[in-house]
């Protein structure tokens, strides 16, 4: 069973996802925005401790679709989120949000902050 502490690092962990992704991506999302009950479903994130991995979606402005991400977390220091400790999986509504937002692809920008990281 899950303890008080369990969840606050899994909510740590997640906001700090959140956090990274939107400054490497330029993102226009706000952590609070996840936790705000108005805007659900249009913003959900969720941590499945089963297998580690983060659900996120969120409204696309750039596109008809929302933005989702599916991130596998190797470490779970949250001191220690980069592109070293995660893998993600997007769909085609974050993949036009980050190109008309950077002018570059995910994987352009995903390769500029993982050199940057090493």
């Amino acid at each position: 069973m899950k303890t008080i502490n369990d969840y606050e690092k899994e909510s740590s962990l997640v906001n700090n996802v959140i956090e990274f992704l939107k400054k490497v991506f330029n993102l226009k999302i706000e952590v609070k925005d996840f936790y705000n009950k108005d805007l659900y479903p249009f913003y959900k994130a969720e941590f499945s401790s089963y297998n580690d991995l983060i659900y996120l979606s969120f409204p696309s402005f750039f596109s008809s679709n929302n933005s989702s991400l599916i991130i596998k977390v190797f470490e779970k220091d949250v001191k220690k989120i980069n592109f070293k400790n995660i893998t993600f999986e997007y769909n085609k509504g974050f993949e036009k949000e980050v190109l008309k937002i950077n002018n570059l692809s995910v994987e352009d920008v995903f390769q500029n902050e993982y050199y940057k990281s090493i």
